[in-house]
């Protein structure tokens, strides 16, 4: 008995019942040609779920098996428990311009997917990340959306074997796309230049002791998040309200505070005393008996810097029942023309001063 291919019973066939042969072919020829026709055909169950993918079980090459995975007659693939994707694998778009890429959660009360990454193939590839209606994305434990595209929690903010699927994947509940257990090793999320004929990196995950994940704009194209770019001179160009950090933040060149210039004090008291909303503020023109009001929102840690630069002293109120170096906020305290100071916030409630010394001369 021997397992042959589909070609070596071919053989087997031509040689003992060939089209010339004279007198009668043996019974033991039958039976060899039956014999080796069963051992090389491929079993299976005796029954099977519909449209659930095969698998070979043992290792001779006839016996298969079922599985848990379903692909529908839509190419829907459904109870895939895990995909670990070998060192510099990624999960791809298509080549075909405007093709999309989504990775999607389902809305159970919605009866619905929805959409929380996009990559849109074309000559500037695009991945949108994105909070949907019903739905809410984070970054580092900070949710997306609202009037702010991240609100904090950033510490870092930058982003071969193929498999190409023509439909969606569906990853069972609590299940993950993962990469595979090597040191370094990376996974990516990928997708195509039209134009560069390039498949462009977004997102990169990187084993380690600390593993880590960067969101990138690649060259020659823009991912975004809430509709706001990444990339340029800063981490997403004008997004962001509060940008926090457990540890040391370390600049190599300058942090960069919000500026209110050429101010003019108003009122003659904190109900009509002109609002400061910058870091740095300075005042040029101050008329007798006017004063500003100390940011709203104060946040142990603040640091608000007041140049007068006006002809008369101004009062410095704060809002509410905060206070300025015991204080009432509502009294106020004097800042001198041609004088600077410095407000720190030292709790929610409460600013401390600390005036500065003359102008450079």
């Amino acid at each position: 008995m021997t397992q042959r291919t589909k070609s070596g019973l071919g053989t087997q066939v031509s040689t003992l019942a060939a089209d010339n042969t004279s007198g009668d072919i043996s019974a033991a020829d039958i039976r060899s040609l039956f014999t080796d026709t069963a051992d090389s055909l491929v079993g299976g169950p005796a029954s099977a779920v519909d449209n659930t993918l095969p698998r070979f079980d043992s290792t001779t090459g006839q016996l298969i098996q079922t599985s848990g995975i379903v692909v529908d007659d839509t190419d829907n693939m459904t109870a895939v428990a895990s995909i670990a994707l070998k060192d510099a694998g990624a999960l791809k778009t298509t080549t075909t311009t405007s093709h999309t890429m989504k990775i999607q959660a389902y809305d159970v009360d919605g009866t619905a997917y929805k959409d929380f990454i996009t990559l849109t193939n074309g000559n500037t590839p695009t991945m949108v990340i994105s909070s949907p209606s019903g739905g809410t994305a984070t970054i580092e434990n900070t949710a997306i959306g609202g009037s702010t595209a991240a609100a904090g929690a950033f510490t870092t903010l930058a982003t071969s074997g193929v498999t190409t699927h023509s439909d969606d994947v569906v990853v069972d509940n609590g299940k993950a796309v993962k990469t595979n257990t090597t040191t370094a090793h990376t996974m990516k999320l990928q997708a195509y230049d039209v134009d560069g004929t390039a498949y462009k990196d977004f997102i990169t995950f990187t084993n380690g002791n600390t593993p880590t994940m960067v969101i990138s704009s690649p060259s020659g194209g823009t991912a975004t998040i809430e509709s706001t770019a990444i990339g340029g001179v800063t981490p997403a160009a004008g997004a962001f309200t509060t940008l926090s950090a457990t540890g040391n933040v370390t600049a190599s060149t300058y942090v960069i505070s919000s500026v209110g210039n050429s101010l003019t004090a108003a009122g003659a008291t904190r109900a009509d005393a002109l609002q400061l909303s910058k870091q740095i503020n300075n005042v040029t023109t101050a008329a007798s008996g006017t004063g500003v009001i100390l940011p709203t929102g104060i946040t142990a840690g603040m640091r608000i810097v007041i140049f007068n630069a006006g002809a008369n002293p101004i009062k410095v109120y704060a809002t509410g029942s905060e206070t300025i170096d015991g204080t009432a906020g509502s009294t106020g305290v004097t800042l001198t023309n041609a004088n600077r100071c410095e407000y720190f916030a030292t709790s929610s409630t409460t600013w401390v001063s600390a005036k500065l010394g003359a102008v450079s001369s």
